[in-house]
């Protein structure tokens, strides 16, 4: 037999799950399955809303954009006019 620290390393066989064991290992997957469902749903829901209003925000500003542009145009069109005259 091998030995380390001492000791005799005694190969250990495999432990062969009860009804109960399997049951349980089960109950917890399915535990685990239901949590990533949950967590995805979260974070499905989370991304709409912060991007809903993320985009919201980029359309207003955008169109508050969109309106000083215009109104500069219409003052230089309004200078060049008035230039011509």
């Amino acid at each position: 037999m091998a030995r380390e620290g001492g000791h005799e390393i005694v190969p250990v066989g495999q432990v062969i799950p009860s009804k109960e064991m399997r049951l349980k290992y089960l109950q917890i997957k399915k535990q685990q399955c239901r949590s990533n469902i949950a967590k995805a749903k979260q974070d499905i829901e989370d991304l709409k809303n912060g991007k809903i209003a993320e985009l919201e925000y980029q359309i207003l500003h955008a169109e508050a954009e969109l309106k000083q542009l215009n109104e500069h145009e219409q003052k230089i069109n309004s200078a060049v006019d008035a230039q011509q005259q």
